[in-house]
């Protein structure tokens, strides 16, 4: 992935000779030619240059893997607008170095840059201290199909601010978009309240198209209870050949009947 990427982005940049004879370089495995290139690209204040040799810092490629240097290349590379720099900064700062303001930060930075990702990341750390904040981002994003921001608002929805119904409306849209935790979480709500048609027509889905091992349980848990043992011992085997343990125990339970 990191060399991919590395050659990705440069190809914003082919008119800029030292990113063009870097990424050749570092292709060849030349690894320390490359770094000098885009050192000298750097200093340019060309953002591409600045990230890739960002990414050597942090994969130890032609230099010493150092942490610090990674982040103020990466740091010039973000100062210039680069937003892919900013986003791996709120990376840093979140993951490694757990200081949550500044991830923010650097999130906020991405996702004015019109950074899907970075806006996600950034309302996850504004869910404990601003979560109204955090619903706006995520309606933003959901409104553009990004699944994922769905079913944190299904979530936000149904366990902070107990409103079932709009919960109900973020999951569906999850799932349409072919997001299985969106489907999973929706028949769990069905599967609670013994709406069993319409919990199995979500884990179903979950199961069927997204070959989601839990999902494939709980299909195989409601042909159970409707007293269905051959239905029931079909999606346990596919829940089991699944990987989901649970599956794998109620398949042993069947078989001994």
């Amino acid at each position: 992935m990191f060399k991919l990427f590395l050659i990705f982005v440069s190809f914003l940049y082919l008119e800029a000779s030292f990113i063009k004879e870097g990424v050749e370089a570092f292709k060849n495995k030349n690894y320390k030619k490359a770094v000098k290139l885009f050192f000298l690209s750097c200093e340019k204040n060309n953002p591409i240059g600045c990230y890739n040799l960002a990414l050597c810092y942090a994969k130890g490629l032609g230099v010493k893997k150092d942490i610090l240097s990674y982040g103020y290349f990466m740091k010039k590379a973000c100062d210039n607008d680069l937003k892919n720099a900013c986003f791996d900064l709120g990376i840093l700062y979140e993951e490694k170095l757990n200081n949550k303001n500044k991830a923010k930060e650097y999130y906020k930075k991405a996702c004015l840059l019109e950074d899907k990702d970075a806006c996600f990341n950034l309302a996850n750390l504004l869910e404990n201290d601003d979560l109204f904040q955090a619903i706006k981002i995520y309606k933003v994003l959901c409104k553009f199909n990004y699944s994922s921001a769905c079913v944190s608002l299904g979530v936000i929805y149904l366990e902070k601010l107990h409103k079932n119904r709009e919960s109900i409306f973020f999951y569906d849209k999850a799932c349409k978009l072919g997001n299985k935790d969106g489907c999973y979480n929706l028949g769990l709500i069905y599967f609670k309240n013994k709406d069993y048609s319409n919990a199995l027509k979500y884990f179903s889905k979950g199961c069927l198209v997204y070959s989601d091992g839990e999902s494939c349980f709980n299909v195989g848990a409601i042909y159970f209870i409707r007293n269905n043992n051959k239905k029931a011992f079909d999606f346990f085997k596919k829940s089991c050949d699944l990987d989901y343990e649970e599956g794998c125990k109620y398949l042993k339970k069947l078989n001994k009947k």
